[in-house]
């Protein structure tokens, strides 16, 4: 029987969460805006209050953690004054576990002793494994630890990581059994996504979206945020924003435009911003940023009502756009997409076809190494025998290793405990690895990471990678063939279809912005004498269309 749709987490768990226990993995797909934080703080917390647990609520950003702490301050206002809520639920990154176990601090002993673990954001496991080795060890941990609790796994994009959790085989303390994350599942995923409120704007190049922006800086009702695919060409739009003046061409250092990205702490002007975005949930007039701010947190500034989306995947693209939140339904959003071309695809996909390449030809010489220390470590210690472990096809499809150095070791220590290596396979590993070649460590450091001792390698990365590279094949594919593939693609993670028609329909009023901007400008000038000056102000407000149509021509 089909569930019923609904709009938000309480609508669809109602009062299950109160029959949830032992061993309970909860998967809760949920859309952005569907009220997740309200039912962890409100209707989950008290259950646990009631009952006496404490909830560990983890989170993939920074400033994620620093809004939900601000919430929760708020929420605590509204129970007795004799208690402490910060008792019942501690809100952390996944890094922070990531970084304790990996430096082998003795601080890692705070995450003991909660009984229900949100991991919210889920994908982040999966999604940011590609610049963060380190996912694999938070999620081995997290799992072994709290495998004899409730752990509910929230996420508004969890298409892929879900098959991936799903074939995974956990080997936890307490056993000598392989369990799976499935084996006492329950699911909610009837909860709707309504993206009624969009307005598509389809960009046929970077220049375009510069023109837009300076376009509209003088609309003072209406803000922009634009999510960038570069830390360097996010720096040069803020320059080039933050220099224009349409009359002038002075730089005009009082614009409101800032550029954020994962070093936003080192600098004043960027914090404050971040700041204010965590405490009144608005932005400056423009704001621009990097996947930092892809995740988790709200704006729901009325005046914000554009916002530029350069990501290539759903799951990036998504939670991007969900960091706009609607609170009527008068509130219209004008959504900025770019028309892709080839060349871009192509260079994404040469770097992963690389990292591929090196783990296909490497493989089983990984393997072995992690074979190799699992069955020492048996020899080692036979009493803590796990020889089942040995038999598994494949070892990367397992928290196995881990798990029994963790096992070998006094609480909260994770330090290297000396088990016998074979220096021969560690060493042709390294050579493989390094080799005095910058590519060979620029792939290392996108696959590997150290851990008790030894080199661990992150097989989340490699199923992303594997991920990044069918997704960019597949649109290369059909670019070849249909020049709006890639639009066709980002409109349909809205739920939404447009026929090639529709699109160029779409692309004719970008022919009809540059044409009337360009006749406005020459008719203001037409008769005229123009200074040297003028001049050269006139060829830079007629430069961008006049670039427009030339590409058009193909000239």
């Amino acid at each position: 029987m089909e569930k019923e749709q609904v709009t938000y987490v309480s609508e669809a768990i109602g009062d299950d969460y109160k029959k949830w226990d032992y061993n309970k993995t909860i998967f809760i797909k949920t859309p952005t805006g569907s009220g997740k934080t309200t039912f962890i703080f409100k209707n989950l917390l008290k259950h646990v209050m009631h009952n006496k647990g404490k909830i560990l609520y983890l989170v993939n950003r920074k400033i994620l953690e620093k809004q939900l702490q601000e919430e929760l301050e708020d929420i605590a206002n509204e129970y007795d004054l004799y208690i402490n809520i910060k008792d019942y639920i501690y809100i952390s990154t996944y890094q922070k576990i990531e970084n304790l176990l990996a430096t082998n601090s003795y601080e890692i002993k705070r995450f003991y002793g909660f009984t229900f673990v949100v991991y919210d954001e889920c994908h982040y496991f999966f999604c940011d494994a590609a610049f963060n080795t380190l996912t694999e060890l938070s999620y081995d941990f997290l799992r072994n630890t709290y495998c004899k609790c409730v752990q509910i796994f929230l996420s508004a994009t969890m298409d892929n990581i879900f098959p991936i959790l799903q074939k995974r085989k956990e080997i936890y303390l307490e056993t000598d059994t392989e369990y799976r994350l499935f084996n006492k599942k329950i699911t909610y995923d009837n909860i709707k996504a309504d993206y009624s409120y969009i307005n598509i704007n389809l960009l046929q190049d970077k220049n375009d979206l510069l023109k837009r922006i300076l376009d509209n800086l003088e609309n003072e009702n209406e803000k922009w945020l634009i999510f960038v695919d570069s830390i360097s060409y996010g720096n040069k739009l803020y320059e080039e924003i933050k220099n224009y003046d349409k009359n002038t061409n002075n730089k005009n250092e009082d614009k409101e435009v800032l550029f954020i990205d994962a070093r936003f702490k080192n600098n004043s002007e960027n914090k404050e911003e971040v700041n204010t975005i965590v405490k009144e949930k608005r932005s400056k007039k423009i704001l621009i940023t990097t996947s930092v701010m892809d995740n988790g947190i709200s704006l729901e500034d009325e005046y914000l009502r554009n916002i530029v989306i350069m990501a290539d995947t759903k799951e990036t693209f998504i939670q991007m756009l969900g960091r706009k939140r609607i609170k009527n339904n008068n509130e219209k959003l004008n959504l900025y997409i770019l028309k892709r071309e080839i060349a871009y695809f192509d260079k994404r996909i040469d770097n992963i076809k690389d990292i591929l390449k090196f783990y296909n030809k490497n493989k089983y010489d990984y393997e072995k190494i992690i074979k190799n220390n699992i069955y020492n470590l048996i020899l080692k210690f036979p009493d803590k025998n796990k020889s089942n472990i040995l038999s598994l096809n494949n070892v990367n499809e397992t928290n196995a290793y881990r798990t029994l150095i963790t096992l070998l070791q006094e609480p909260y220590m994770f330090h290297c405990i000396g088990f016998i290596k074979n220096p021969n396979i560690q060493q042709k590993l390294l050579n493989h690895l390094l080799n005095n070649s910058v590519k060979y460590e620029k792939i290392y450091k996108k696959l590997f990471y150290s851990y008790a001792g030894t080199l661990e390698f992150n097989s989340f990365s490699i199923e992303y990678y594997k991920y990044l590279k069918n997704i960019y094949q597949d649109i290369i594919d059909n670019l070849k063939e249909d020049e709006y593939y890639f639009i066709k693609k980002q409109l349909s993670w809205l739920g939404l279809e447009k026929n090639d028609e529709q699109i160029r329909q779409l692309f004719n009023n970008l022919d009809e912005n540059h044409k009337n901007h360009l006749i406005e400008t020459l008719d203001n000038v037409i008769e005229k004498e123009l200074s040297s000056d003028e001049n050269k102000e006139l060829k830079i407000q007629i430069r961008d269309d006049l670039k427009y149509f030339l590409k058009k021509c193909k000239l």
